[in-house]
């Protein structure tokens, strides 16, 4: 099985995924050139040799059309301001019959207690500039949707 994880952030799903799928391939993508070079250090100590990490873009993943078994994409959603062309993308890489996995939160189904300004504070701060770079922190209630009218016909969504 080869899977794709896009927004692999820090990396550790995407080494995760390999312990996996030892006999597949998984290669991590994120944009952040900084989380791919320590992500590559952490598969080395897990000892993750079919795992590869490279700097790419969502929007243009540079993959073969219909290469991956299963694609994923893992709090990436919530960043990014042009959604279908991201779905898009991610279909194209995959092979028929293959599965994507998306999963971002709500942020305001957060609850935290004691209440505290400084984390009520650094939360508007988060807001601000997810929004600014065109994104939305509660994509997560609309997914399932932005999959069915990104054309995919099968969409199971669930929440937790």
């Amino acid at each position: 099985m080869n899977v794709l994880d896009c927004g692999c952030g820090p990396g550790s799903i995407t080494v995760g995924f390999a312990l996996i799928v030892a006999l597949g391939r998984v290669v991590g993508v994120d944009l952040n050139e900084d989380d791919i070079k320590s992500v590559e250090e952490l598969a080395r100590i897990v000892e993750t040799p079919n795992a590869t990490f490279r700097s790419a873009d969502i929007y243009a993943l540079p993959l073969a059309d219909e290469s991956f078994d299963a694609v994923f994409a893992h709090g990436v959603m919530k960043h990014l301001a042009e959604l279908d062309a991201a779905i898009r993308e991610m279909f194209r890489v995959l092979k028929p019959g293959g599965l994507i996995g998306a999963r971002s939160s709500d942020h305001d189904g957060h609850i935290y207690f004691p209440q505290d300004s400084l984390i009520d504070e650094s939360l508007k701060l988060i807001e601000q500039a997810v929004k600014r770079n065109g994104g939305d922190r509660n994509i997560g209630r609309h997914l399932r949707a932005l999959f069915i009218e990104s054309g995919i016909e099968r969409v199971e969504a669930s929440a937790s």
